[in-house]
């Protein structure tokens, strides 16, 4: 029988969570604001003692990220108080860490963490980079655009720089391809969590079997040889399509490929 007595874990007990600094997410960005309460109920079912791994598959976040996520919420804040459930927005600063310091923009070698610190301090661009890049919006467009490609993504991403006034020394201006290769690697990993969080909108089921690893970008899994392939045309603009078995084994449908 579960026993009445409060459970204490990571260093709290549930009924501490009335005192937490709280976090109105109404005022977040759409995706921000999902990834906020995905963390918080995280965060509530693990302080109410639910199983870990109960907490994975409603949640989608990972042990190791919800360990990860449950110290922040205890460290202190500049304010005297615990960061509380305000270290669960994305994109936070601690001022324990490094990675998103915006020192870091201003050096002549960029590091890891460049595009983070950049997100960081200034939270329009990576809102309209977004926008564009997961839903297809922007300011000077009427109708979405199904699945910009990365040529257009960064080419929003400079202009956007050009409108916050990050110049040269500053991160991507210090680089040589312009922070193109991070803005491709944070592309493809927001299109894959956007892809889970609207798999699992309908089946939670379905994340689990569609999740490989927290580290994998790849939402299907390859089973046999040439099951996954990798296509590289970034040296001419390339247009392909692939034929699939149909579902209902009459023919093949066919795919277009989309460029990253």
């Amino acid at each position: 029988m579960k026993s009445n007595r409060a459970s204490r874990r990571g260093g709290f007990l549930a009924e501490d969570l009335a005192t937490w600094p709280t976090v109105n997410a109404e005022t977040l960005h759409l995706d921000i604001a999902l990834d906020y309460r995905a963390r918080e109920h995280a965060i509530r079912m693990y302080s109410d003692s639910v199983p870990i791994e109960q907490i994975v598959q409603q949640t989608g976040i990972d042990r190791s990220s919800l360990y990860r996520l449950v110290k922040r919420c205890l460290e202190a804040h500049p304010d005297g108080r615990i960061f509380g459930f305000r270290a669960l927005v994305p994109y936070t600063r601690m001022e324990s860490s490094c990675q998103s310091d915006p020192v870091r923009l201003r050096e002549a070698r960029p590091r890891s963490g460049s595009l983070t610190a950049l997100f960081t301090r200034y939270p329009k661009i990576r809102n309209a980079l977004w926008d564009y890049a997961i839903l297809g919006k922007r300011e000077s467009q009427r109708t979405n655009e199904r699945c910009p490609p990365l040529k257009s993504i960064h080419t929003l991403f400079l202009n956007l720089c050009d409108e916050m006034k990050v110049t040269a020394p500053m991160y991507p201006f210090n680089t040589d391809g312009l922070g193109r290769p991070a803005i491709r690697k944070w592309v493809s990993k927001e299109r894959h969590i956007h892809y889970l969080r609207n798999l699992g909108a309908n089946d939670p089921e379905a994340v689990k079997r569609a999740r490989i690893s927290s580290d994998d970008e790849t939402a299907v899994p390859a089973t046999r040889l040439y099951g996954r392939v990798e296509c590289d045309g970034h040296k001419i603009d390339v247009h392909a399509t692939i034929e699939i078995p149909s579902p209902t084994g009459e023919g093949v449908i066919k795919k277009k490929i989309t460029r990253s």
